[in-house]
């Protein structure tokens, strides 16, 4: 049996983006990619994020920012002063939003990001896309079986690819394309009453198998 993680999809859904860009204090008319994730070098490669957006964000003239939002690590203070010499304005770093903070923080973005090069499963996907939101990642089979159709997948241990899988979705009508696949793909395979569906029959047919030995 393969029974995957779960969200729960009423607390993580689409909502009121201006008031949640008020909350955060970001701007209203930004093109907001968000990543959420431990603001560390190691395996989350934020450094990297910072790089590659930098490499985007030469290629267009609209209003965009990075929001990171994520743990404190050992190095968080030299990534944010990284962040602020690469990108001045066009980055905001968020350290320990508390979890309850979380759903709103998603409703403020237009696109989500992970830079990391494989994860074990990924809920802040899950997370992001039943909030509504395309996805850009690493083009892993485990990003493939979580994101599925929401996503623009790279090889992002390249220099630049992304960068230019960030550029895919900064045009308008390619970006609702993907992001609305997100909410549909998520509610059919993670929402909480369909995999409690899939952990009650595994269970099912296990005891049936029991009682047949």
């Amino acid at each position: 049996f393969m029974v995957p993680n779960f969200i729960d999809t009423t607390q993580f859904m689409p909502g009121d983006k201006a008031a949640a860009r008020r909350h955060f204090d970001l701007p209203q008319d930004a093109l907001i990619v968000l990543c959420c994730a431990a603001i560390r070098r190691y395996h989350k490669r934020i450094d990297h994020l910072l790089a590659e957006f930098e490499l985007a964000a030469g290629r267009t003239d609209r209003d965009i920012l990075l929001v990171v939002a994520g743990g404190r690590e050992a190095d968080t203070d030299e990534i944010i002063a990284e962040g602020s010499t690469r990108l001045g304005t066009k980055v905001r770093f968020l350290p320990n939003v508390p979890r309850n903070g979380m759903p709103m923080l998603y409703q403020a973005a237009d696109v989500f990001t992970l830079a990391s090069l494989h994860e074990m499963f990924g809920i802040v996907l899950l997370e992001a896309m039943a909030t509504g939101l395309p996805v850009v990642c690493n083009d892993a089979p485990i990003f493939r079986s979580v994101v599925g159709p929401a996503g623009v997948y790279r090889d992002i241990d390249i220099p630049g690819n992304l960068a230019d899988g960030l550029t895919v979705l900064f045009d308008d009508e390619h970006r609702a394309a993907v992001a609305r696949e997100a909410r549909p793909w998520v509610d059919g395979r993670f929402s909480t009453t369909v995999v409690m569906r899939d952990i009650v029959s595994m269970y099912a047919s296990v005891l049936d198998g029991a009682r047949n030995d």
